[in-house]
């Protein structure tokens, strides 16, 4: 594909809110084929798509989780980022939900949770990484007083969850042999909510906000855009005030939430550039190490930004 041409326009993940203060969620974990590309190919899924839902909550609200297992190994849920309890039927990765089996969690997020960006995924021993390169993740928002500011609502919010599945027309693509345990899977393609070089339309003088989450087992991503990006959040909360950056590192599991303004009816293209993820960790576990001495995340095209200007920015 040429540079600064797109495919598809971005699609956005199903998204659950929460009403009253409860949120009622069923994911079934499956595996199947799914959309590619004009064809077919194999993914492990919630809800047979990739990414699954994302779950938009608020401090004090209590999440009710069914997971149902469909898949023909054991498989289980966590939470990842959340303020929520690790014991008992909460955020407890030590549950172990066998094939053909269901387990319900309850989340109680406390009234004093911080707003931001989380995300769920798979989390049994040994099974963590192939289950999570398959494509079985989906995100959390929590939202307060923060998100109501008149600034914020002002923007476009945009979920942008990156991957990097093996691609194949069966399970056979989730194997990996002992050099690539040791230095971190990666797969064939990077993309954005399952997507291959997706296109966005932006309209100048509208900031857009981009959560952006690294669903990948391994890979590393740094972030460029040609435009400077305003950090307002990270893996720890809200940043005191914005922090203008021309690119963002995000390791495996890390989330980053950025603003991004458009002053002028430009096509920018989101990148990510080789990372050297150098010697043993920086993985997420569980056979997602990140790499013996020399392994490489490599360079690639995520994203075509359309910018178009529809003449209701200020002149």
């Amino acid at each position: 594909m040429p540079a600064g041409v797109g495919g598809a326009l971005l699609t956005s993940p199903d998204e659950l809110r929460s009403v009253d203060g409860r949120l009622d969620v069923e994911l079934v974990a499956a595996a199947g084929s799914i959309d590619w590309d004009g064809g077919r190919r194999f993914a492990t899924t919630y809800n047979g798509t990739v990414p699954g839902p994302t779950l938009r909550v608020r401090p004090g609200d209590t999440v009710v989780v069914t997971l149902r297992n469909e898949l023909t190994e054991a498989t289980n849920l966590h939470t990842h980022g959340l303020h929520v309890s690790p014991d008992g039927d909460s955020d407890n990765v030590l549950v172990m939900v066998g094939p053909g089996e269901s387990h319900t969690y309850t989340y109680k997020i406390p009234t004093d949770h911080p707003s931001g960006t989380f995300w769920y995924h798979p989390h049994h021993h040994g099974l963590v990484a192939p289950q999570l390169s398959g494509g079985m993740a989906g995100v959390i928002v929590v939202e307060d007083a923060l998100d109501e500011l008149p600034a914020m609502q002002a923007t476009v919010e945009r979920v942008l969850v990156l991957g990097d599945p093996a691609l194949g027309a069966d399970a056979s693509v989730l194997e990996v042999n002992q050099m690539q345990r040791m230095q971190g899977r990666e797969g064939d393609q990077v993309l954005v909510n399952g997507q291959v070089r997706p296109r966005i339309a932006a309209t100048v003088g509208v900031v857009e906000r981009w959560r952006l989450v690294n669903a990948s087992a391994s890979r590393y991503y740094r972030l460029s855009l040609g435009v400077v990006m305003h950090v307002v959040a990270g893996d720890h909360g809200r940043t005191s005030a914005p922090i203008e950056v021309d690119d963002v590192l995000l390791t495996p599991g890390q989330r980053v939430e950025v603003l991004v303004p458009f002053d002028g009816p430009v096509t920018f293209v989101l990148r990510t550039a080789a990372v050297d993820r150098g010697g043993m960790g920086g993985g997420m576990g569980g056979g997602m190490a990140g790499g013996m001495g020399g392994s490489v995340s490599a360079a690639a095209d995520l994203l075509v930004v359309e910018v178009v200007d529809d003449g209701s920015a200020a002149q």
